[in-house]
């Protein structure tokens, strides 16, 4: 288990964040912690579907719910987009 620092874009807003994680999350647990900590530093302002997905901007592919992050060759310092 390592700690990885991602910038997440979210196109809602456009606006970019940096989150710390745990490589060993499932890519569903880190939408869930990414919402939430959105949600609360742009207090409500903003909406995610229940389809949201996690992407990798530099492969262009949509990160399978199941899988941890570092199966999926998630480092820091990627960029992911939240929509």
């Amino acid at each position: 288990m390592a700690k990885i620092f991602v910038d997440v874009f979210t196109p809602g807003n456009g606006k970019t964040y940096e989150f710390q994680m745990d490589d060993s999350m499932t890519v569903s647990s880190a939408k869930s912690h990414m919402i939430d900590e959105i949600l609360q530093i742009e207090e409500h302002s903003m909406s995610f579907h229940e389809e949201t997905r996690l992407c990798d901007m530099a492969l262009e592919s949509v990160l399978p719910d199941n899988a941890p992050l570092s199966v999926m060759n998630v480092k820091s310092g990627h960029k992911l987009l939240l929509g």
